[in-house]
């Protein structure tokens, strides 16, 4: 049994719902648990496949006393939003029998073959990185960090739980331009030992690396430097005008087998979703957060209007 974990609040049901399909559709013998953040949230459960549980965050907040004071407290919902990670995974590995794995994965993936060749590959580690590898220069790893969070391994260890502690003490309660929960995943490399960084360029596909692979389509598979697509992470999508939609991706990296293959089905798929929920498709997107001053924000609209902001559009 491989078991994975995520959470989402009601602003990500339509995505998750998608996630979870598409993970029980590829993974041979999964089980997934998944927290509710909302009612929304939680009233996924019988939409969702079989092997996946879901719990609600009281459940959470109840075994973790200083989140619940941090979830009391006033502050930033994004704070309190980037400190439930650390804890609900710590939640789920101490129900995880000892010396065996769990693996994290955000809401907003897809997932077109089965996690098992990436988790076996970490499967000796204590925890378990996915690099950024951002193919746009080394500045963005100075905000978001060498390590995408939306995909994490652990096994129960005390070396993994000693981390979770440190990183959910880290976080808990910070919120600043360096705040990301990403931050401290740079360190884990020199504060602990048998850390495992994912060599599968199939693991994390997304649209601020997938400039730096080669994408081919071979018997129905799409492959990734000759080897499976797993997991494409679907961040950053925003609508736009004319039934189109922002993908972050510019230039000829977009056509062909992203375009087709991934992007094309994920968004049909969501639309789908998104009639089955009774959601007007356009709420299964990312929102746009304007600025405040008029010129900037008219500025902002016309150039998300025509791709500009986003990179190359699809349609939805």
């Amino acid at each position: 049994m491989r078991r994975l974990c995520t959470y989402f609040d009601g602003r990500y049901a339509p995505r998750a719902l998608l996630m979870l399909r598409s993970l029980c559709e590829v993974g041979e013998d999964v089980e997934v648990w998944v927290l509710g953040l909302d009612e929304r949230a939680l009233a996924l459960a019988p939409h969702a496949p079989p092997p996946v549980r879901f719990a609600a965050l009281p459940e959470l907040l109840s075994a973790n006393p200083e989140l619940a004071a941090a979830h009391a407290s006033p502050g930033p919902e994004r704070g309190w939003l980037m400190t439930i990670k650390p804890a609900w995974l710590a939640f789920v590995l101490d129900r995880t029998p000892i010396g065996e794995h769990l693996t994290y994965v955000d809401a907003d993936m897809m997932f077109l073959e089965s996690p098992a060749a990436a988790i076996d590959e970490g499967a000796q580690a204590s925890i378990v990185l996915s690099p950024q590898r951002f193919t746009v220069g080394p500045a963005p790893e100075l905000f978001w960090g060498r390590f995408n969070a939306g995909w994490l391994g652990l096994r129960h260890d005390a070396t993994a739980r000693a981390f979770l502690d440190a990183w959910q003490r880290d976080c808990m309660g910070r919120i600043s331009p360096r705040y990301s929960n990403q931050k401290f995943l740079d360190h884990a490399s020199s504060l602990y030992p048998d850390v495992c960084v994912l060599r599968h360029p199939g693991v994390n596909l997304a649209h601020w690396n997938v400039g730096g692979v080669t994408l081919a389509e071979s018997e129905g598979r799409v492959l990734v430097d000759g080897r499976p697509l797993i997991s494409y992470h679907m961040a950053g999508l925003f609508p736009l005008v004319f039934g189109r939609c922002a993908t972050g991706v510019t230039g000829r990296v977009l056509r062909g087998v992203l375009a087709d293959r991934v992007y094309a089905p994920y968004l049909r798929r969501l639309r789908s979703i998104a009639e089955e929920l009774g959601m007007a498709p356009v709420e299964t997107l990312d929102r746009v957060n304007w600025p405040e001053r008029f010129k900037d924000r008219w500025l902002h609209r016309v150039a998300l209007g025509l791709g500009w902001v986003r990179g190359d559009a699809v349609r939805f």
